[in-house]
């Protein structure tokens, strides 16, 4: 007779899964909802028509999250110097362990990259990149059509693992929230949900 599988309680998933502190948990979710906004309008602007009013504004837009999104991502590296990230579950293994630190690293890589391609590719083609509508950004890369197209190149084609890697990471949270129950989650989520 097969037996039921134990699952750790609530109170031994608080225990297990040590808590980032917030300012990791509150970057981490801004992070993810400009990155979903910055794709969604990423992929609504390239099948606008080239002559379509609303299609500056939607590269506007982008440009702009995407120097958001840079910003943060290289506050959040410079906090997780200062800040490490808290030990995950005891009952991780190794090969989860590996997998977790390398897509996290690789995550960022992406994440910076990203927006420094779509910010060379601009600047180097010709076109201011605004805040928003606020102020530009200082043009410090010089006209290069050489350049902007290598970067043009870089940005389309840095798209493709950020998409597996996203994938991957809702993925893993589903597997340690639906079948681990290990408490995963919560480290990413504030103590007054947990504690529900």
């Amino acid at each position: 007779m097969l037996e039921r599988p134990e699952f750790p309680s609530r109170a031994n998933r608080s225990a297990e899964a040590a808590q980032y502190g917030l300012v990791a948990q509150w970057t981490h979710w801004i992070t993810a909802l400009l990155i979903f906004a910055a794709m969604i309008i990423a992929w609504v602007m390239i099948e606008e028509a080239r002559d379509n009013p609303s299609r500056p504004v939607l590269y506007t837009i982008h440009k702009a999250l995407g120097v958001t999104i840079f910003t943060i991502v290289a506050f959040r590296i410079l906090w997780r110097a200062a800040n490490p990230a808290p030990p995950l579950p005891a009952r991780f293994a190794r090969w989860e362990a590996v997998i977790a630190k390398i897509s996290h690293v690789l995550l960022y890589v992406v994440l910076v990259g990203l927006p420094i391609s779509g910010f060379i590719d601009s600047q180097a083609d010709g076109h201011p990149v605004s805040f928003f509508y606020l102020f530009d950004l200082p043009a410090i890369v010089p006209r290069n059509k050489a350049l902007s197209e290598l970067a043009e190149t870089a940005h389309i084609w840095l798209q493709w693992p950020l998409y597996a890697l996203i994938a991957l990471h809702i993925l893993a949270t589903v597997w340690h929230v639906g079948v681990r129950r290990d408490g995963v989650l919560h480290r990413m989520l504030p103590k007054q949900i947990n504690a529900e």
